[in-house]
């Protein structure tokens, strides 16, 4: 059985709760046996979040 890669990665910054902020991503899966190749999405950023 092969494992998949699992990778998440942060800046090591030091967190300032003074800006606003949002967050967005890209998801990736390939589902195994379904005839496709994998599968990218986008997510809309979040609203403003401050600190």
């Amino acid at each position: 059985m092969v494992e998949p890669a699992n990778t998440c990665t942060a800046p090591s910054v030091l967190y300032d709760g003074e800006p606003w902020w949002s967050t967005d991503s890209t998801i990736v899966y390939d589902i195994e046996g379904d005839g496709k190749d994998a599968i990218t999405q986008e997510t809309l950023g979040s609203p403003l979040i401050h600190g």
